[in-house]
């Protein structure tokens, strides 16, 4: 029988504690940085997090930055939106669609119309894909990916004209597009890009679709400013929603978000999370947030977030850890404590060799199972 996650989970008990405190109010810690090596749990650990989470049935959202995607503002608030639910977020939603769509001059500019309208069921195509997969969905990031390919490939033309290459890279894109749509939904691309009468009927309900746009400018002062409308609605709208519940942030792989590997550079994601949203934490803007970041490296904090952030670290299993998971967790109570404490020595308690030791162990001590044992 397959277990699940927190059957095999052993240790890790004060950060697991102090996640609980935090959920309940009783500590004023609201951040919590766990650091470790890879292969010490860190991941694992939050996706415990999340379960907690899931079952006091309080908003989520889990980026792991492992996933190499490129994030900057308008990416983390429409993933962030998504994970805790569009619903709270209309105002949000209607801003995005209002600083992101592009001008009727530049959608026809050096494109007849035949083209045009090409390009309005790429779009509505590419709504209607991400809108079914939804986030949790596991090809939704290579949606996203193809989405902002195919978006920047059509400003452009929109803007300066469509070339021989460009045709060339759209093919492409859209023909990953429907390999995507096909394994994932059972439909292609080109057929979710008809549905735009169908979409256009939805504008006068009370859903308020994202037209998944990109912003449009090439001045640096412009994309700050529609950044920080962008952020005001954004914090806006979820500190209604934490006055409601507790808002859960988890991101894992967090040394990604870092330019150099011998010292901390930022990333895009990382300024918009310390300077926009942990900020507003630390400053008392924003209630009942939790916010936990996991990760090899981790950018400095200065004394003045002592009172909300905490630091944990991911310590070794020790023998009893040991003898915990491979008797109690997996069931393997063939191996004697002296072999365990041999083990335990051989590995030097490395959460990540545990795991994989034990699961060699499972498929030579495990059972068998009949065709009619289900």
């Amino acid at each position: 029988m397959q277990r699940s996650l927190p059957d095999l989970f052993v240790d890790r008990v004060k950060q697991t504690k102090a996640f609980r405190k935090m959920l309940d109010g009783q500590t004023r810690r609201r951040i919590m940085l766990l650091k470790a090596e890879e292969g010490m749990g860190k991941s694992w650990l939050l996706h415990i997090f999340a379960h907690e989470a899931k079952i006091r049935n309080l908003p989520l959202v889990h980026i792991d930055f492992a996933d190499r995607r490129p994030y900057d503002t308008l990416t983390l608030v429409r993933r962030c939106r998504d994970a805790f639910g569009s619903e709270h977020f209309k105002p949000l939603t209607q801003t995005i669609n209002a600083v992101t769509s592009p001008s009727e001059i530049r959608s026809v500019r050096n494109a007849d119309a035949h083209t045009s309208e090409t390009y309005r069921r790429y779009e509505t195509g590419l709504a209607q894909l991400l809108s079914r997969l939804g986030p949790d969905h596991a090809s939704y990031s290579d949606a996203l990916i193809f989405q902002h390919r195919l978006v920047e490939n059509i400003e452009h033309c929109r803007l300066h004209g469509d070339t021989e290459i460009h045709r060339s890279n759209r093919s492409v894109i859209v023909g990953q597009l429907n390999l995507l749509a096909a394994s994932a939904l059972s439909l292609t691309f080109y057929e979710l890009c008809q549905n735009l009468d169908e979409q256009q009927r939805e504008v006068g309900s009370t859903m308020i679709k994202d037209n998944f746009f990109v912003i449009q400018t090439n001045d640096s002062l412009e994309h700050r400013a529609i950044e920080d409308r962008i952020n005001t609605d954004f914090f806006d709208c979820l500190s209604q929603l934490s006055k409601q519940s507790t808002v859960i942030f988890l991101f894992d792989t967090y040394e990604r978000n870092s330019l150099k590997s011998d010292r901390w550079v930022p990333r895009a994601a990382d300024r918009w999370i310390i300077e926009d949203l942990l900020s507003r934490i630390r400053d008392g803007k924003l209630d009942n947030t939790v916010v936990v970041m996991a990760g090899r490296r981790m950018p400095e904090f200065g004394d003045e977030w002592n009172e909300v952030l905490g630091r944990r670290l991911l310590d070794p299993f020790d023998s009893d850890d040991l003898k915990e998971y491979l008797h109690n967790r997996c069931g393997l109570t063939i191996i004697t404590e002296a072999e365990i404490i041999r083990l335990h020595q051989a590995i030097a308690g490395h959460p990540q060799l545990v795991g994989l030791i034990a699961h060699n162990l499972e498929q030579v001590h495990g059972t068998t199972l009949h065709d009619d044992e289900w």
